[in-house]
């Protein structure tokens, strides 16, 4: 499974071209798009930052708000993570996570802006606190204005970028709901990040926070995993800081946690499995489980099929913490699935709360018109196909009518 999304994913990106108009994925007349890059001036950085911005395209013809994935190193993993990101939330109808926007944030000056300390073998470094005012105070608020966001906020960082992201977390939870932080630089500024993380870990609370640590395999040949954290050799520090790390964490009052170590996997070629375990992770209570719902043989009620979507639903809106209606494109997916089971019952409950959830939306309309045309009652697919004509005139929808109307 893998190695199929890499593929996709590898294939999605080989297409990429920037369009600066529209910032939605979709398709130009000769080109497929993925993005815009965007920039703001910083007064606190006191530079322009460039970012590269990914909307799901569904917002072009919704008022929907979607998550926000921050990405730091963003000319590294904004490729990656937004082919990845399309393949599990839309492509082949996959609803594995829910859509998101990507906001990769490219460097300017890397040392200085995700180390948290100043060291004097890198005499730049140790800029991680304005770098946080920058996104607390200028970034994030410019996205929120100008893109369809929600509260909602993730943020995924690798080596000194998984570093800001510990340092984030521990000093300024309240800024991101999920952390990633994959093989971060743990042992930073003489193992002093590492005892200041842990001693915040083991004495506050981290409720409704969530971190994801990815390890990658910079293990001695001589060692594994369980013997490396008895070895005093400085080749295995690394390794056996970040597993001392990980006891830690896990232990960490009201913290989601999981990890993940990768044997097959280096330092610099961790980054794209990471994000995707991490997503996976972070969101496994998302995902619908329909084949629980429409595999052959399943015989369940119109109340008992709406109650466990309502629930499904109120999980996902208490984790995000807002209302998340059930998006249309599954809803409308289920009926058709249904529907072409001749269970017209449940496909109109299916089809009714879409047009209660959606009612500015033509898709629910001629949906609706759809099953009432498949029972043969032509009057009220009539009375559905011309409310989703007011709403958007297009060919298909016109035609179904002219049909049933020429059928009298």
């Amino acid at each position: 499974m893998k190695k199929i999304l890499i593929i996709s994913s590898i294939l999605f990106l080989l297409v990429f071209n920037t369009y600066a108009q529209t910032p939605t994925i979709g398709l130009g007349e000769n080109e497929i798009r993925i993005g815009i890059v965007d920039s703001i001036y910083s007064a606190i950085l006191k530079e322009n930052r460039p970012i590269w911005i990914s909307i799901p395209r569904s917002a072009e013809d919704s008022q929907k708000k979607f998550p926000v994935l921050y990405v730091l190193d963003g000319r590294a993993h904004f490729y990656s993570t937004v082919g990845m990101l399309h393949q599990l939330s839309v492509s082949n109808g996959n609803t594995i996570l829910p859509e998101m926007i990507v906001v990769a944030i490219p460097n300017v000056n890397r040392i200085r802006d995700l180390t948290p300390s100043q060291v004097s073998y890198l005499p730049n470094s140790g800029g991680a606190e304005n770098f946080s005012d920058f996104l607390e105070k200028e970034l994030v608020p410019y996205i929120d204005e100008k893109y369809p966001t929600t509260p909602y906020r993730t943020l995924i960082g690798h080596s000194w970028g998984g570093l800001f992201v510990l340092n984030t977390l521990i000093h300024h939870s309240e800024f991101f709901d999920n952390y990633v932080t994959i093989d971060p630089s743990i042992k930073w500024d003489h193992m002093n990040f590492f005892k200041e993380a842990s001693q915040i870990l083991k004495n506050e609370r981290f409720d409704r926070k969530s971190l994801y640590l990815a390890v990658a395999n910079r293990l001695p040949k001589s060692l594994d995993l369980s013997s490396v954290v008895n070895d005093t050799l400085k080749s295995s520090e690394h390794m056996r800081t970040i597993l001392q790390f990980n006891q830690i964490c896990s232990k960490s009052s009201g913290l989601n946690f999981d990890w993940r170590f990768y044997p097959n996997d280096n330092h610099n070629g961790v980054p794209f499995i990471a994000i995707y375990d991490a997503l996976r992770s972070l969101f496994e209570w998302y995902n619908f489980d329909e084949e629980f719902l429409f595999q052959e043989g399943t015989d369940i009620g119109v109340q008992e099929l709406m109650d466990t979507i309502t629930m499904h639903f109120e999980n996902i809106s208490d984790h995000f913490g807002y209302t998340f209606l059930p998006p249309e494109t599954t809803i409308n997916r289920f009926g058709n699935i249904i529907m072409s089971e001749q269970q017209y019952d449940k496909a109109s409950a299916l089809y009714d709360l879409n047009v209660k959830n959606y009612p500015n939306s033509f898709r629910v309309y001629d949906a609706m018109g759809d099953c009432y045309r498949n029972q043969g009652k032509a009057e009220m697919a009539t009375t559905f196909y011309e409310k989703s004509l007011e709403i958007e005139e297009t060919e298909n929808v016109q035609r179904k009518l002219n049909n049933l109307l020429q059928s009298k």
